[in-house]
């Protein structure tokens, strides 16, 4: 990630306050290791949700994004090491997700709301899941604009 920071303000001019652009992204990278039940997670102001047994935990990836002319050149980011078993479910999503405003109640979709949605069909295929999440978030929605790219990734790791 520092990398990838890095080479989009050089390539974009965004090293300088008067930068000719002001552009980045929030990203969530995650490394998995052959035959162990852990991976390395980084994120860029992106978190990772896990699903296990009866909880959904965030690993919260650091308060800064990538790019931007706001973000030092030499950004740090973290790497943590996140242990799992093989039931484990793996989410990523896009703050469009949680930030959906619903055309009936006027309110965010919320990560309080998502989240529980994820508890509450973990127990489903992840292809059960798909179809339930977006059944949801559509009548969510509404007639409601959608306001920002909505992107969700949902696997499982064979340990």
């Amino acid at each position: 990630l520092r990398i990838m920071n890095r080479s989009i303000k050089l390539v974009l001019g965004q090293y300088a306050e008067n930068g000719e652009s002001d552009d980045g992204m929030d990203i969530g990278v995650c490394r998995f290791y052959d035959g162990a039940a852990r991976m390395t997670y980084a994120g860029a102001k992106f978190s990772i949700f896990l699903s296990e047994a009866d909880d959904v935990r965030e690993v919260k990836g650091d308060r800064s994004s990538l790019g931007y002319r706001k973000v030092p050149l030499d950004q740090p980011y973290t790497d943590q090491d996140v242990e799992f078993t093989a039931d484990t479910r793996f989410y990523l999503l896009t703050d469009g997700v949680t930030d959906q405003v619903g055309e009936a109640t006027g309110r965010m979709y919320g990560k309080r709301r998502t989240l529980a949605m994820l508890q509450e069909l973990r127990h489903l295929s992840m292809a059960e899941q798909r179809e339930n999440i977006l059944a949801a978030f559509t009548a969510y929605q509404g007639g409601e604009n959608r306001r920002d790219d909505v992107t969700m990734i949902g696997f499982r790791v064979p340990v």
